[in-house]
C-alpha cells in the first residue's frame, strides 16, 4: 500500500524451534512471509531461534530481541540467530580520503562506485550489515559527496531531489536491497552531473533540444530534471536565468509555434489540390 512507510515485524520464534524441527523448510518460510507481505501494508522479517534449553530460552530471545534492533534484513527477510554471532562487532573504516582523490581526478565514478558496493558486500559475507553501521557508513559518504560537489562549486541539493534523496536514504537501513540502491542512486546522479558539468548553458540547451523534439510527450519538470540528472528546482531556476523563460512559457510558445507551422503545412497542402 502506497504512502505509508514500511515497517519491520519481528516474527521470532520465540519457542526456539529450529526450522527443521518446525518442519518448515527455507522455501516455505520464504512463502509464508511472502503471503504475509501481501496481506498486510508492512515489511515482514522472520528472526529465527536456536534449539535452546529451556534454562537458555531467555538469553537466546534476547538474542533476537538484538538482531531485531541492529540487522539489517537481507532480500530473503529470513534471519538466523545462527548467523548473528557472525556479525562483525568492530566498524570497518573505509579509506574515504583515497576514494575522494581518486573520484576528483578520474573522468568515471564506477571505480568507486563498485569498491562501496563491495565493502557492503563483504559485510553481508560474515554474517549481516549493522543498522548503526550501516548509517554510520553512510552518513560518511554522504559528507564525502559534499565534500567533492563543493570542490566543483555545486550545491548538493542542486542536483539531489530532496523527496527522492530522503525516501532512498531512509530505506537504505531498512534492506540490504535498499542499502545497495541506495548507493547506486547517489552514484546515478554524480555521474549525469559530471557528464552535464559543462556549465549551465549545456544544460539549457538540452532541455531545449529534448523539448522541441517531444512536444507532444510528458514535459513536466520531473521529466526534464531527469534527462539532465538535476533537481526540479535547480532545472527551473538555470533555465529562467539563461533564457529569460519561465520552462511552462518556454514549452507553451513551442507548442503554439509548432501548431502554426503545422497549420500553414495543412493549408498549403489543401491549396495544392
Amino acid at each position: 500500500m502506497q504512502g505509508k512507510k514500511p515497517l519491520n515485524i519481528a516474527i521470532g520464534r520465540r519457542i526456539q524451534q529450529s526450522r527443521e524441527q518446525a518442519g518448515l523448510t527455507q522455501e516455505e518460510l520464504a512463502e509464508l512471509r511472502t503471503c504475509l507481505a501481501g496481506a498486510f501494508p508492512a515489511r515482514f522479517c522472520m528472526y529465527m531461534g536456536k534449539p535452546a534449553a529451556l534454562d537458555e530460552i531467555s538469553k537466546s530471545r534476547d538474542q533476537l530481541e538484538e538482531m531485531e534492533k541492529y540487522v539489517v534484513p537481507d532480500e530473503t527477510g529470513i534471519l538466523y540467530e545462527t548467523r548473528w554471532s557472525f556479525v562483525e562487532r568492530d566498524y570497518q573504516e573505509v579509506p574515504w580520503k583515497t576514494y575522494l582523490a581518486e573520484m576528483e581526478r578520474s573522468d568515471s565514478l564506477a571505480a568507486v562506485r563498485e569498491k562501496l558496493q563491495e565493502y557492503l558486500r563483504k559485510r553481508e559475507k560474515s554474517g549481516g550489515l549493522r543498522k548503526d553501521f550501516t548509517s554510520r557508513f553512510f552518513e560518511e559518504m554522504i559528507q564525502n559527496i559534499y565534500v567533492y560537489l563543493k570542490e566543483s562549486n555545486i550545491v548538493f541539493g542542486q542536483i539531489f531531489d530532496s523527496e527522492e534523496y530522503e525516501t532512498k536514504r531512509r530505506e537504505a537501513v531498512l534492506s540490504v536491497v535498499g542499502a545497495h540502491a541506495f548507493i547506486d542512486y547517489l552514484f546515478d546522479v554524480l555521474e549525469g552531473q559530471k557528464k552535464n558539468e559543462s556549465r549551465s548553458d549545456n544544460v539549457v540547451e538540452q532541455l531545449k533540444d529534448y523539448i522541441e523534439q517531444n512536444l507532444n510527450e510528458d514535459l513536466s519538470r520531473s521529466v526534464l530534471a531527469g534527462k539532465v540528472f538535476l533537481s526540479e528546482n535547480y532545472v527551473s531556476k538555470i533555465f529562467m536565468k539563461t533564457t529569460g523563460m519561465s520552462l511552462p512559457n518556454y514549452i507553451a510558445a513551442q507548442q503554439y509555434n509548432n501548431g502554426n507551422v503545422a497549420s500553414e503545412l495543412f493549408a498549403q497542402f489543401i491549396a495544392s489540390d
